[in-house]
């Protein structure tokens, strides 16, 4: 069987027994809150805020005139990295520790991908368009590490699909990952760390489904559905230790946020069902191990948790008062950063919403 180009050697690590991961905390951690931006303004609605180990914030947002864009603040400047006057539309951005950010951009309405830009202090770089696969859609929710590696997703123009990557100061668009002899498809969510492992969701051409990691030449599975695990969804991250957070459900039909090692050992952060539910994608994990994710109390509104205690493990959660305001909901995704700061969108009574940092305090 042909292999895929750029892999000579893999890894298949063998699945452990998923444990529990949670060790319950005395009390729930204090956090304070910086207001990033909000919609009172010329922003109608935010979505998909990331945050950097400096603590600046990148997100998407629809403006009040008409049109997207993607902007970048730290709760003292808001800067418009790019708006619907240079491109049609944004995916949601990533962004690094020297503040260049990253996004796809589409066509308008949502439209098929085209491009994937990275937005720096000498400007607009273009790390790929169509060319260069060539691509008829680059829809993706491009990264970008440290050391300035972008990784995006792109569907060919002669069939099938493509991870790749680009350094922002320029060289080729090197192929990582393809569907030829073992892939069939890829999530259009990869992520990368700053040692240059990209991890990302694949379906195999037998059909199996799972979560790998690549670096180099050499591949590993973290999970797949031949395990405990029936469907992994996309927004997985990965830490600098190549440890992957992802969202899974497994064989019995209850849906998890899990932890995988390039061991092959699998830890369980939460479960949908007995303390918390709703369990969505996009969850994040950082160098100190700490995983952030999105889920909803049984029988209460929605919040942002770092464990299984919708008490002690919460971050932000409906009901919860910031900046005298009563919390009703959150929305977030990969918003998480190696101080445990935490990037997301707080709605509130009256169509109000706007864009915070949390900060725990010590």
């Amino acid at each position: 069987m042909r292999f895929l180009r750029h892999f000579t050697s893999v890894v298949l690590a063998a699945l452990a027994v998923t444990v529990p991961a949670h060790v319950a905390r005395a009390a729930r951690q204090s956090y304070t809150f910086t207001k990033i931006a909000d919609n009172i303004g010329p922003l109608l609605g935010m979505a998909n805020a990331t945050v950097n180990n400096r603590g600046t914030v990148a997100f998407q947002a629809t403006l009040r005139a008409g049109g997207s864009a993607v902007m970048m603040g730290n709760g003292e400047t808001l800067v418009t990295v790019a708006d619907s006057s240079i491109f049609p539309d944004f995916n949601a951005p990533s962004i690094n520790d020297q503040d260049a950010v990253v996004f796809s951009v589409r066509a308008a309405n949502s439209g098929a991908g085209f491009a994937i830009y990275a937005a720096t202090r000498d400007g607009l770089i273009r790390i790929a368009d169509l060319a260069d696969g060539p691509f008829v859609d680059l829809n993706s929710l491009a990264v970008v590490n440290n050391r300035g590696y972008v990784v995006f997703w792109g569907q060919l123009a002669a069939g099938g699909e493509r991870i790749a990557g680009r350094d922002i100061q320029g060289g080729i668009v090197e192929t990582i990952v393809e569907t030829n002899g073992i892939f069939g498809g890829f999530d259009q969510a990869p992520t990368v760390n700053n040692s240059g492992v990209v991890a990302f969701t694949a379906t195999l051409q037998s059909g199996v489904r799972g979560i790998f990691t690549a670096r180099g030449r050499a591949m590993t599975t973290i999970a797949d559905s031949t395990g405990p695990f029936h469907v992994f969804s996309g927004g997985l991250t990965v830490n600098e230790r190549g440890s992957v957070a992802f969202h899974a459900i497994e064989d019995q039909g209850v849906a998890g946020i899990f932890v995988g090692t390039q061991k092959g050992v699998i830890q369980q952060i939460a479960d949908d069902g007995s303390t918390l539910t709703n369990l969505r994608t996009g969850a994040a994990i950082n160098n100190e191990g700490i995983v952030a994710f999105t889920g909803s109390q049984v029988g209460g509104g929605a919040g942002i948790y770092t464990g299984p205690d919708p008490d002690d493990d919460a971050v932000v959660r409906s009901g919860d008062v910031i900046d005298g305001r009563v919390v009703t909901g959150v929305q977030f995704f990969r918003g998480l950063n190696n101080q445990g700061q935490v990037a997301f969108v707080a709605f509130f009574t009256g169509n109000y919403s706007a864009v915070y940092r949390a900060s725990p305090e010590q």
